[in-house]
């Protein structure tokens, strides 16, 4: 990986939490920052291998992007949203699911070029296997939650993606108030290549595309 060593030394930041590795990553360049850098690399490299794996493993883009993620997270950590006093494992779980919204942007980017392969860019979406559990998917079985996921699989890639972005990180997503984290907003407007004003524009009209086809079946929301 670009500006890291990657030959074996005993790691002094072993013992550090993931809130004080990221103090020395912020330095940007140095001996402390290099050695932050790999430790953040080594805690977490399977972690993101595993995750990337199966929508990834016949492409061969896997091991560039698992390390062209890394790359990305530690050159822009300063993005990732500090909270002073947060319970190390919530720090823990924003982080990964950061790391993990970075990995799978790259990973779309690269299934988005044109290869021999039979996986779809959709698959990715499906298959990727994340820490954060869609309230949807926690769902007692209903024929309104039944309905529900069906009425979601109809439709377009684009509006499934934002209405997935906001369950995962808004629960009530059909509250008009409701707002994704400012860095969650930046990586859905990056990806869509569009503005963070018009993916609110966007999620509006996915919500009432929504609603009217559950309203079809004769469900209310």
């Amino acid at each position: 990986m670009t500006g890291i060593s990657t030959i074996e030394q005993p790691d002094p930041f072993a013992e550090e939490d993931l809130a004080a590795l990221l103090e020395w990553l912020d330095l940007g360049e140095g001996e402390e920052w290099q050695a932050a850098a790999r430790s953040l690399y080594v805690r977490y490299y399977d972690w993101l291998f595993r995750r990337l794996y199966k929508p990834l493993k016949e492409t061969g883009y896997l091991e560039d992007v698992v390390l062209g993620t890394f790359m990305k997270a530690i050159r822009h950590v300063l993005k990732f949203d500090r909270r002073p006093g947060e319970d190390p494992d919530d720090t823990r779980a924003r982080f990964e699911a950061w790391l993990l919204r970075i990995g799978k942007r790259l990973a779309y980017d690269e299934l988005r070029k044109p290869n021999p392969t039979q996986t779809r860019d959709a698959d990715f979406w499906e298959d990727v296997a994340t820490d954060i559990v869609e309230p949807m998917a926690e769902a007692p079985p209903s024929p309104e939650v039944d309905a529900a996921r069906e009425v979601l699989e109809e439709l377009s890639e684009r509006d499934k993606i934002i209405l997935r972005t906001w369950l995962q990180h808004c629960p009530d997503f059909t509250n008009p108030q409701s707002k994704l984290p400012r860095d969650v907003l930046q990586e859905l407007s990056d990806h869509l290549k569009t503005t963070r004003p018009y993916i609110r524009t966007l999620k509006s009209r996915a919500l009432v595309r929504f609603k009217a086809k559950l309203q079809e079946k004769g469900i209310n929301i």
